[in-house]
């Protein structure tokens, strides 16, 4: 799909999850290496490619330093009745401004989204505010405001979705996450070592190949399967205990632009029975304050 790299690049990538069709991304680079074409495709079963791109992503660059000028990004742009068969187009348009500061350094001021749609990219557009040292305070976008603690780690966080209150422990971990205005995100959790609870009752125990959950009355084994930037891309879980994983197995399944936003796409039932919210990076999504 693209030009071999060898210089450590990636040029292509593929995916595949049980019983779908397998994916696949063709990348390209300035001279800069930095990224700038990504082609989407479906594999056939003969093994040749779509050409659709419904997933494809373009950037372009406002100067030598790496600060983005324009993103492109298409996919489902409107799903009907049949679900089946979603209409794909451009999701995405945005357009980037920066601020230069003194000592060289710049911050990201404003994003313009001129796409029309609003399936990722919510707002049409997005003010951002710094305080003295550079950390993001405001989002006019999203109606979102932070506040920070003695020790520069966010403690509030609220915006037209909800608000969520952070509390750590002198050394900076996260313990306590209370959120509220979010529906059925609302609630406090504990997080004690690798042991997350909602209230007092036990959501996850979570381990380096997946977490284990408790509903029920009974203690549930769910497994992740990784790609190479250790995002989550499924969850599954051996329902009936054969020691065989099927298509219906499947409790979750999380794709990725090359740029990092999830692929907003139709979800096959059962793959959106887990409520498990490390993805990106197996990093925690914060759902009450950023959707």
């Amino acid at each position: 799909m693209a030009s071999a790299q060898f210089n450590g690049n990636i040029s292509s990538m593929l995916s595949q999850v049980k019983g779908r069709t397998t994916q696949a991304y063709g990348l390209t680079y300035d001279n800069l290496n930095r990224l700038r074409v990504s082609t989407f495709a479906d594999v056939n079963g003969l093994g040749g490619y779509t050409d659709d791109n419904k997933y494809g992503e373009n950037i372009t660059y406002a100067d030598a330093i790496g600060d983005i000028a324009t993103l492109k990004r298409w996919g489902i742009v409107y799903i009907g009745l049949c679900r089946d068969k979603p209409i794909y187009g451009v999701v995405d348009q945005l357009n980037y401004v920066t601020t230069y500061k003194a000592d060289m350094t710049s911050i990201l001021s404003k994003v313009e989204d001129v796409s029309g749609s609003d399936r990722i990219f919510k707002p049409v557009t997005s003010n951002y505010t710094y305080d003295g040292i550079s950390r993001l305070v405001a989002d006019s976008g999203n109606g979102m405001s932070i506040a920070y603690n003695g020790i520069a780690l966010p403690a509030t966080i609220s915006s037209n979705n909800g608000s969520t209150q952070y509390v750590y422990d002198l050394e900076g971990k996260l313990i306590t996450k209370i959120v509220s205005g979010a529906g059925s995100e609302n609630g406090t959790y504990s997080y004690i070592g690798s042991f997350i609870f909602k209230g007092s009752d036990l959501e996850s125990y979570n381990h380096e190949e997946g977490r284990i959950t408790y509903s029920g009355g009974q203690l549930h084994k769910q497994w992740f399967s990784h790609d190479h930037l250790g995002n989550v891309r499924v969850v599954y879980e051996d329902l009936n205990i054969n020691n065989l994983i099927t298509e219906n197995e499947i409790l979750q399944v999380n794709n990725f632009y090359p740029f990092g936003s999830r692929f907003d796409e139709v979800t096959i039932p059962p793959a959106s029975m887990s409520n498990n919210r490390l993805k990106y990076n197996e990093k925690e999504e914060q759902l009450a304050e950023l959707n």
